[in-house]
C-alpha cells in the first residue's frame, strides 16, 4: 500500500499491489507476478511480469518488468548501506525521464519503498511511497 504524489502524471492518490516472486528451475533467475491498482487517472488496474539476475560482467543486478498497459522497463540495481537502489529510465508522453527506486528492509517480512522521476539525473521528485508487508 502507498501514495502517489500529484504532478504533471495527475492528480495523485492511493495504490496498492500484490507481488508473488518464485525461484527459475536453475536458481539463477527470481520471477515475479504483480497484480496492482493505481489512482483511476493513472489507469487503474493492470498486472505485472518480471525477471530479477545478476549481470556478472557489469557487476550489478538487473530487472526486467513486462506490464499489461504494454510498458518495458529495464533496471540496474545495487546494494547502497543497506538499501537497493533501483535505477531506470522511462518515457512518459514522449518525454525521456530518470527514474530511482530505493527500497529498504524493514524486516525480514517487509520493506519500505520510494520511487522518484527527474529530467536531468539531479532533481528528483517524489512519484509514489509505500510500504510492503509479506502475508
Amino acid at each position: 500500500m502507498g501514495t502517489v504524489a500529484s504532478g504533471p502524471w495527475g492528480a495523485g492518490g492511493a495504490f496498492a499491489w500484490t507481488d508473488r516472486a518464485e525461484w527459475m528451475n536453475g536458481g539463477f533467475f527470481l520471477v515475479g507476478y504483480v497484480g496492482f491498482t493505481m489512482p483511476p487517472d493513472m489507469g487503474g488496474a493492470g498486472k505485472e511480469i518480471w525477471g530479477l539476475g545478476y549481470d556478472a560482467a557489469r557487476k550489478v543486478y538487473t530487472r526486467d518488468g513486462f506490464t499489461s498497459d504494454g510498458r518495458h522497463d529495464v533496471s540496474q540495481g545495487k546494494l547502497d548501506h543497506g538499501a537497493w537502489i533501483w535505477t531506470s529510465t522511462g518515457n512518459y508522453g514522449g518525454q525521456q525521464v530518470h527514474q530511482r527506486m530505493t527500497m529498504k528492509v524493514l524486516s525480514p517480512g517487509s520493506y519500505s519503498m520510494k520511487f522518484e522521476v527527474s529530467e536531468d539525473s539531479r532533481n528528483w521528485s517524489l512519484f509514489m511511497e509505500g510500504k510492503a508487508t509479506k502475508e
